[in-house]
């Protein structure tokens, strides 16, 4: 069981592009208005996917700062987008924050262990 989960942790991320996260948006295009406008509302819908690829790059140089910046940003987001109403928004959005952090957090402490 140790070896699979140190092979789980031994990528953090598991292999997904951090890029990925600055597409994940709702579409602010179908709003009346004209060019800039829907380019400002696009760009403020990506808000909280720039702050996950802040604390994403924070986590690949600093596993146990990242972490914990991750578990933090899944109590903000719990807590800002109310996803602790619905069961599904809670298991969407702020669950896998919470697991990413821990599993930096556990990468930290094996790379730690197996250092010393």
């Amino acid at each position: 069981m140790c070896l699979l989960l140190r092979q789980i942790v031994q990528q953090p991320g598991g292999g997904a592009h951090p890029f990925s996260l600055l597409f994940v948006s709702p579409a602010p295009a179908a709003r009346d208005g004209g060019f800039y406008e829907k380019l400002a509302g696009f760009f403020i819908h990506l808000v909280p996917s720039f702050i996950l690829v802040i604390g994403l790059a924070i986590a690949w140089k600093r596993p146990f700062a990242g972490g914990c910046v991750l578990i933090l940003l899944s109590l903000l987001f719990t807590l800002q987008f109310n996803t602790y109403r619905l069961v599904s928004y809670f298991l969407i959005i702020s669950v896998p924050l919470f697991v990413a952090g821990v599993l930096f957090i556990v990468f930290h402490v094996l790379a730690k262990k197996e250092s010393t």
